[in-house]
């Protein structure tokens, strides 16, 4: 029995919708008007294409999703998560404190608080200096005092050795369990203020997309799709599981610029 995909692309306008069979055949195609929150919108271009293709749901097996949530939320300064901002690399890095160059706006909705902390490593990989335990656990203790939603943890030089960044991590999931832990080698490379920049935006936006994921996914359970394995479009045009994207909210941000790109090369 032949197998199906839908994707949905998400515009400024209007919001597609495709059925494809398993040898990428198009099937069906809609057309939407874009909604103010998205989510509407995507839920309006999936219940359309369904019904007007005739395809059975029961032989859907996966949905993708490039959207603008994150670039949404972003531009418009809505909804985003507080978030609690590490730097090690002191004595190195304290010229440039972290989002020193931002929109006063963007920064007042994001920074609950810096943390400039000595440790970190040089491009050989071996440490700066040595890294201040203490001086982590006292900024950890006061994120959670201010119940941050997030935390964003940048090291110099993390991408050739995370060693100090995954101490954060393991003593702020002992410090504030549940809490969401942003590592900047896990975001981009080498750049330390361009990294920094992204893990902050990741850990800003990790809550939009589990408030996204988590209406798409009930979407799909009344529409009785609740066995299609759900995918979002990355920047680079491929495509990644819901899990991994609730962790990575940042890798959509372009999203639907890319479908725009990739798709006439199809």
């Amino acid at each position: 029995m032949t197998k199906y995909k839908i994707g949905i692309d998400v515009g400024s306008t209007h919001t597609d919708a495709v059925i494809l069979d398993e040898n990428n055949n198009l099937i069906h195609a809609e057309k939407t008007m874009t909604t103010p929150d998205v989510t509407s919108g995507i839920i309006n271009a999936l219940r359309l294409v369904l019904e007007r293709s005739k395809v059975s749901k029961d032989d859907v097996v996966a949905v993708m999703f490039g959207t603008t949530h994150i670039i949404n939320a972003i531009v418009q300064r809505k909804n985003l998560g507080r978030v609690g901002i590490i730097r090690i690399g002191l004595p190195a890095t304290e010229a440039i404190e972290p989002t020193l160059d931002w929109p006063v706006d963007l920064k007042e909705a994001v920074n609950a608080g810096i943390a400039m902390i000595r440790g970190g490593h040089d491009y050989t990989g071996e440490p700066i200096t040595s890294f201040d335990e203490d001086a982590v656990k006292k900024a950890l203790k006061s994120f959670r005092e201010k119940k941050v939603d997030a935390i964003a943890v940048t090291s110099v030089w993390s991408v050739v050795n995370p060693e100090h960044e995954v101490k954060v991590r393991e003593l702020a999931n002992d410090l504030l369990p549940g809490v969401p832990v942003v590592l900047s080698h896990e975001i981009s490379s080498i750049g330390l203020l361009e990294r920094e920049n992204a893990t902050i935006l990741n850990a800003a936006t990790i809550k939009v997309m589990i408030n996204a994921i988590n209406a798409l996914r009930e979407a799909l359970r009344g529409m009785g799709l609740e066995h299609a394995k759900m995918f979002f479009a990355q920047n680079d045009g491929t495509t990644a599981s819901a899990e991994y994207i609730v962790k990575f909210p940042i890798f959509t941000v372009i999203a639907p610029i890319s479908n725009s790109i990739r798709a006439p090369m199809s």
